[in-house]
């Protein structure tokens, strides 16, 4: 007697899941992005899922998404535009289960698209050894992302039965998946020896495994509020929908580096050496003993600083500049694929900008830690560094390093022209 009370149930949903070309809009999604994704990934050679995942993602996102946003908004008027609305009033069945079969095409079609192209996409045959692995924890939170859009779609067709709702509805989607790294952007991060805390913003730190999961929960649970809103649960669906929204936020705020979309692609950082220290990324460890030798070198012109930078950090996410605070670590970025001894002493000098000189005393500071100024009386009295006393030198540094750090500007030079002082003994 149960099989055959659930006959006519699974006789609508097989009748529901067949109207609207579903299966031909599974297919054209599963088509469209696979072909996208294949041809991002084939332009970075060995494959690198993190350097081409913001515009697979995002394609993805935005097909999956107007496809869902289309056919679902479509679904959720089509009571109204046809006049059928008397079938939902008289409906033995409770207003939950009727809307979850009549939601039930636009979820499952053009999600079974995007998941049929994303592994599709996973198993190609690539040439070569891939960079890092697949993100599965930022896929899946898209996935998740075309069921809540599927949802929400279906709540607005629903309230606004226009015929004109699913296509604003299929652009709204599409605008909000090219946008969503924006919010929760698929970058590197990194993981191994610990860094001075500010230049996290040069090596932003691997989320906690758990938080994308979670996240993927958050943005269903958006989805699920949505259905209960259509099903005349207005209350619990309006509450569930503030809380995951309120949770994802302080998640992003609370946890480190909370907007980073996946936690399974961190690159490592070693550290070596001591007082300054030298920190480079997986990547850049083939070259580690040519920035050592870099650093020794501006270093032995900083003898005695105590002011000195104590960190040289040399990441793919590193740019030029010191940063940090006056009594923390003070760390340098080192940034691009080969540095020379010029490039580390404008990395040093100039915090601001890696290509321009702003003052005077900066110019000084750049052409003392390259070694210049110490030849003739004329260099001593343009480079002002090499000029002065040994003792007078280290205590300018120690101020010039000292303004940098605060922001503030820079001392000027003790006059060195030949003659305004005595010689000292």
């Amino acid at each position: 007697m149960s099989l055959n009370r659930r006959a006519p149930f699974a006789l609508v949903l097989n009748a529901n899941l067949r109207r609207h070309a579903g299966p031909l809009v599974a297919l054209a999604v599963a088509v469209a992005v696979t072909l996208v994704c294949n041809e991002q990934m084939s332009a970075y050679e060995p494959p690198d899922w993190v350097a081409a995942g913001d515009d697979t993602g995002s394609a993805a996102r935005g097909i999956a998404g107007a496809a869902a946003g289309l056919l679902a908004g479509w679904q959720g008027g089509a009571e109204d535009r046809v006049g059928a609305r008397w079938m939902r009033e008289t409906s033995a069945r409770s207003p939950l289960a009727h809307r979850l079969i009549g939601l039930a095409s636009g979820v499952v079609w053009p999600l079974t698209g995007y998941l049929v192209a994303v592994a599709a996409v996973l198993v190609w045959p690539r040439p070569g050894q891939q960079v890092n692995r697949a993100p599965l924890d930022a896929i899946t939170v898209d996935a998740a992302l075309v069921v809540a859009v599927s949802c929400v779609a279906y709540l607005l067709g629903q309230t606004l039965p226009f015929r004109v709702t699913p296509l604003a509805l299929a652009l709204g989607a599409a605008l909000l998946g090219a946008s969503w790294q924006t919010f929760v952007p698929l970058d590197i991060t990194y993981s191994g020896d610990p860094l001075p805390p500010k230049a996290v913003a040069w090596a932003p730190a691997t989320p906690p495994v758990w938080l994308p999961w979670c996240r993927a929960v958050l943005v269903t649970a958006v989805g699920v509020a949505a259905v209960l809103v259509c099903a005349r649960h207005r209350r619990p669906g309006t509450v569930l929908a503030a809380a995951s929204v309120l949770t994802a936020l302080g998640l992003g705020m609370t946890q480190p580096n909370g907007t980073t979309a996946s936690a399974f692609n961190p690159m490592e950082i070693r550290c070596s050496g001591h007082a300054p220290v030298v920190c480079v990324s997986a990547d850049h460890e083939s070259r580690r003993k040519h920035l050592e030798r870099l650093v020794a070198q501006v270093s032995e012109r900083l003898a005695g600083v105590r002011e000195a930078p104590t960190h040289y950090i040399w990441t793919d996410d590193t740019s030029c500049g010191g940063i940090d605070d006056v009594g923390a670590p003070w760390a340098v970025g080192v940034s691009g694929s080969e540095p020379d001894r010029s490039h580390l002493a404008i990395s040093v000098a100039v915090t601001s900008s890696c290509d321009s000189f702003y003052s005077a005393e900066t110019l000084a500071l750049y052409t003392w830690l390259m070694g210049r100024g110490e030849g003739s009386r004329k260099d001593a009295a343009e480079y002002g560094p090499a000029a002065l006393p040994v003792r007078e030198r280290v205590e300018w540094l120690n101020r010039t390093f000292t303004a940098m750090r605060r922001g503030t500007p820079l001392p000027p030079l003790p006059d060195v022209r030949p003659g305004s002082r005595p010689r000292e003994r």
